[in-house]
């Protein structure tokens, strides 16, 4: 009896973070032996359905002295993160350039989507990049994802494009990177790296 009284007060709990979360109920008939089966799959729908932290980076990080493009951070956001047409995630990072005129350009990706920077030249500036992709189908691939940012006071070109290329139910790479014009050591430095879900 004791059993079932917490078997049925977890149900009742799990139904009100449901409520919370917007995810849909469980309908008809539980076979009790199957208990186990139906929460563990409840909850597999609650933690599919509410946004949180994939990775975050901290900085510090400076570029190295090289002129090709180098990755200052990156995670891999694992398979089915936003495998669900509708669930979407956010991107951000930014930092500041060294005091010199040289040329340097921050990415930022997921899978094949990146959005940049431009050229940035201007001595200390500040810049961020932000991008949200959202599954747009079941079909995959298909996603959607829109980008801003700005250099100082200068916005970013945004972007707005679908992506047929990149499966969202394998894994994929998140990262910030840079290419400098000229090969010197801090031109670039990263201060925030963020990926998160967006439910």
């Amino acid at each position: 009896m004791k059993k079932l009284l917490s078997t049925v007060a977890a149900i009742f709990m799990a139904g009100g973070i449901a409520y919370a979360t917007n995810v849909p109920l469980i309908t008809g008939p539980v076979d009790v032996g199957a208990m186990p089966s139906v929460l563990n799959n409840l909850i597999q729908s609650i933690n599919s359905n509410v946004g949180g932290l994939v990775g975050v980076q901290v900085g510090p990080i400076n570029s190295t002295a090289t002129t090709a493009e180098q990755t200052l951070a990156s995670f891999s956001v694992p398979a089915n993160t936003i495998g669900t047409p509708g669930q979407t995630l956010e991107l951000y990072c930014g930092g500041l350039t060294g005091s010199n005129t040289n040329n340097k350009t921050a990415h930022l990706y997921y899978g094949t989507t990146e959005l940049s920077t431009g050229t940035m030249s201007t001595s200390a500036e500040t810049w961020y990049l932000q991008m949200l992709v959202t599954n747009a189908s079941k079909t995959q691939p298909n996603s959607v994802a829109t980008g801003f940012g700005m250099t100082n006071t200068t916005g970013v070109a945004p972007i707005a494009t679908n992506n047929t290329t990149d499966d969202l139910t394998t894994a994929l790479t998140a990262k910030c990177t840079v290419t400098q014009g000229t090969s010197s050591a801090s031109d670039t430095t990263l201060e925030t790296f963020i990926v998160r879900t967006v439910k």
